[in-house]
């Protein structure tokens, strides 16, 4: 899509922290978008996408956050760099 037609831009304010997926915590998790569902007395469990519980909500949040980044499980603990964003409204 063109700049001129993007209804926002995206400015990086900058560079939060550089750190592997296994050392994400389940707040910043949640903060990008993971889910956190309860499934009654089964407890809790996690999806990208999903705000009901469903049979596939995944157990634990970093699978619900590969999902998320759609990391591939090959890619075992991949470096991520977490950037701090503000969503502006473009003016063009």
């Amino acid at each position: 899509m063109p700049e001129h037609l993007a209804p926002f831009k995206i400015k990086i304010l900058g560079l939060e922290s550089v750190k592997r997926v296994q050392e994400v915590t389940e707040e910043e998790m949640a903060q990008c978008g993971v889910n956190r569902i309860s499934h009654a007395k089964e407890g809790y469990f996690f999806s990208a996408f999903r705000t009901e519980a469903s049979g596939s909500n995944w157990c634990f949040a970093e699978d619900a956050y590969r999902e998320l980044l759609r990391i591939p499980y090959r890619n075992k603990n991949p470096w991520l760099w977490l950037y701090k964003v503000e969503v502006v409204k473009n003016e063009s």
